[in-house]
């Protein structure tokens, strides 16, 4: 058994995969240029972020395309609901500002 020098922060783990998962997972990382460490390390971190936030299936998609397509899905939405509440905040500084026009306005123009 050979020894690989690893970084003090690092630590090596061992994982049981089906055969064709752990393939779309080589093809993956090397379409990517990572290595299969640094792809699943990829893959923690942004879920861990929670960009997007995981979603648990039942079942494993039929291919990467499936998988990555359903990933990019979950990110159009997410940006969707983010625009939405962005969207709704901005409308309502716009109406608090036209109130404050208004009476503005209505202060000045009466008289004194």
């Amino acid at each position: 058994m050979s020894t690989k020098q690893r970084s003090a922060e690092q630590t090596a783990i061992s994982l049981s995969l089906p055969k064709q998962l752990l393939t779309q997972i080589d093809d993956r990382a090397a379409a990517l240029g990572l290595n299969r460490s640094q792809y699943l390390s990829v893959l923690a971190r942004n879920d861990l972020a929670k960009r997007p936030a995981l979603r648990l299936v039942e079942t494993y998609p039929t291919s990467p395309e499936e998988a990555v397509a359903e990933q990019e899905a979950e990110a159009i939405r997410a940006h969707v609901r983010r625009s939405t509440q962005h969207t709704h905040i901005i409308t309502a500084s716009r109406e608090a500002a036209a109130k404050r026009k208004a009476r503005q306005t209505r202060k000045a123009a009466t008289p004194r």
